[in-house]
């Protein structure tokens, strides 16, 4: 068995350089990369033949050291790595170390046995260590986390206008409420509700002082309205055994969050849908002020309270 993953690794690195051409190539290099990766969960669930606590922990720690064995080099070597996660460094090259690096990265290779891939970026904007915008040498975005807007066909898209509004302003200096105003596709607006276990998902609203109730599916599709009365919950037995109430809309700096449920897609124009836009927007500039770390966000809800309406209409 331990051979059909290494020919699968070996599959997966002849194709890797040809999918950034070809997407059907990217699908196949990504199911590997999946399977793969199931062989690292596998060491870690007693249900399965491959359970080994032991080599799942030394898998991470030799990583690790590895990991830090490199930036250690570098460092010492007068080349500045300013991010790393689990499996990368990011790090600032001189023209003049180019050399010097080139050759720290063949030595550590030799020493390791593993083998590095590398990206050049003009420019790298952070959220997070895993949230990010770079721009590569020759044009192109790449994307991470909450900056992602091109996903795969089973993954969240929840709040997708909101990355492509930091793209824009990020790489074109667009401002988010120009985007987010002239933006109408309704699919991008909207957000992803899961209840797992014994908890399930259930809207509310109070009307003539009653409340009143409707539980949904596991998973629901849902944006935020200006003209709902619904909130959303996530109900039932928690993990832990004891019940759970948790707001998933819950008031923010502009106010009480009203959402629209929105599991079947009915075509109209955009204004019909009543999204609130307002809180599109300040998504967006809560983001833009962590990477600047400045007050936009605060700055654009001051703006809303001189002028109280942000719209279409």
């Amino acid at each position: 068995m331990l051979s059909v993953y290494k020919k699968l690794y070996e599959r997966r690195i002849e194709l890797k350089p040809l999918a950034k051409k070809d997407k059907k190539i990217a699908g196949i290099v990504g199911a590997i990369k999946l399977i793969l990766n199931s062989a690292y969960g596998k060491m870690g669930s007693m249900d399965s033949w491959m359970f080994d606590k032991q080599v799942q922990v030394s898998v991470c720690l030799t990583g690790q050291f590895a990991l830090l064995m490199l930036i250690e080099s570098m460092e010492l070597a007068g080349i500045h790595v300013f991010s790393f996660n689990t499996d990368g460094i990011t790090l600032k090259l001189h023209k003049d170390k180019i050399e010097e690096f080139n050759k720290i990265c063949q030595d550590w290779e030799e020493r390791t046995s593993f083998v590095l891939e590398r990206a050049d970026y003009k420019k790298i904007i952070y959220s997070t260590v895993n949230d990010y915008l770079a721009i590569t040498n020759d044009g192109k975005l790449k994307t991470k986390g909450d900056f992602i807007s091109d996903f795969e066909l089973w993954k969240n898209k929840s709040n997708r206008v909101v990355a492509l509004a930091l793209q824009e302003y990020f790489t074109k200096g667009t401002k988010p409420e120009d985007f987010i105003q002239n933006h109408k596709n309704i699919f991008d607006y909207t957000i992803m509700a899961r209840a797992s276990g014994q908890l399930y998902l259930e809207m509310q609203r109070v009307k003539e002082r009653e409340v009143e109730a409707k539980q949904l599916k596991k998973l629901i599709r849902y944006y935020l309205s200006n003209n709902s009365e619904w909130q959303l919950y996530k109900r039932g037995i928690g993990s832990t055994g004891k019940p759970a109430n948790i707001s998933l809309n819950a008031a923010n700096d502009l106010g009480e969050i009203y959402i629209q449920y929105y599991n079947q897609h009915v075509e109209k124009p955009f204004e019909e849908y009543n999204v609130d836009l307002n809180q599109y927007i300040y998504k967006v500039y809560k983001m833009i002020a962590k990477v600047e770390k400045n007050k936009k966000d605060k700055n654009f809800i001051e703006s809303l309270r001189e002028t109280p309406q942000l719209t279409l209409f």
